[in-house]
């Protein structure tokens, strides 16, 4: 991504978007599984008086798969949830928004990922 966010501002991004910007978009999944592991990298300070937030939308609805980082967090840092789970059904629209609610603009955010895990419908 290797971008930041506006203070107080919502940015979003989607798999294979290789920015943040305020436009929505989002990428229809092909396949029926698991989303874990939500992981984000920042490359930069986030700025100390408010956290970045990340979250998984799925269709339009916030999920629990979020990565707070928290205010002042320094650069070089990888931060995962690694305990929820999101089921993703083929078809689901997916996207993550990024919040930052800090005074000044975000820690710059050099990658997002998660792990998707197909399953089976037979």
């Amino acid at each position: 991504c290797n971008s930041s966010v506006q203070a107080t501002g919502t940015f979003s991004a989607c798999p294979w978007k290789t920015v943040l910007n305020s436009t929505p978009n989002a990428l229809p999944w092909p396949d029926t599984g698991v989303a874990s592991n939500l992981s984000v990298r920042i490359s930069t300070a986030q700025g100390a008086s408010g956290s970045l937030v990340i979250t998984l939308y799925v269709n339009g609805v916030a999920t629990s798969l979020v990565v707070t980082i928290p205010a002042g967090s320094g650069g070089g840092a990888t931060h995962t949830d690694s305990l929820h789970l999101v089921s993703i059904t083929s078809g689901d629209i997916l996207r993550w928004d990024v919040q930052n609610n800090s005074t000044t603009a975000s820690a710059n955010v050099s990658g997002i990922t998660m792990k998707l895990s197909k399953r089976s419908t037979a």
